[in-house]
């Protein structure tokens, strides 16, 4: 199950935004799942709905544009999935777990120096 979390709709300074449509959102997260790019409580996203990576969101307070969602399963009884576009540059939860960063670099979605950039939590733009 996929739930929107309005904090990062709402124009929240301390979340970061979807810039992208529910619709959108709820594609990139099906899309992390179909590619299994999730784990048991976590996983990573990219927006491409026509196979190009595009921009996703802005981070907290309006800062920079982001091209990684970060999705996160609540714990409980049914699994609740939420998520938001992540800050690799910030925080280093947000950062993709290597074993993901190496499906997009086998998949050939990401160049290899983005993928060592946003491993190290350095500037990556598309």
């Amino acid at each position: 199950m996929y739930t929107h979390n309005k904090n990062h709709r709402n124009g929240n300074p301390r979340k970061s935004q979807w810039s992208i449509s529910k619709d959108e959102e709820k594609l990139c997260f099906d899309c992390s799942k179909n590619n299994q790019w999730l784990n048991e409580f976590d996983g990573w996203g990219l927006h491409c709905p026509q196979g190009d990576i595009l921009w996703l969101g802005w981070t907290q307070g309006g800062g920079k544009q982001t091209f990684i969602a970060k999705f996160v399963c609540a714990k409980g009884n049914k699994p609740n999935w939420h998520g938001y576009p992540a800050n690799h540059q910030k925080h280093v939860h947000d950062i993709p777990d290597t074993h993901i960063l190496n499906k997009w670099l086998q998949e050939k979605l990401i160049k290899p120096a983005k993928i060592r950039k946003i491993a190290k939590g350095q500037t990556c733009t598309l």
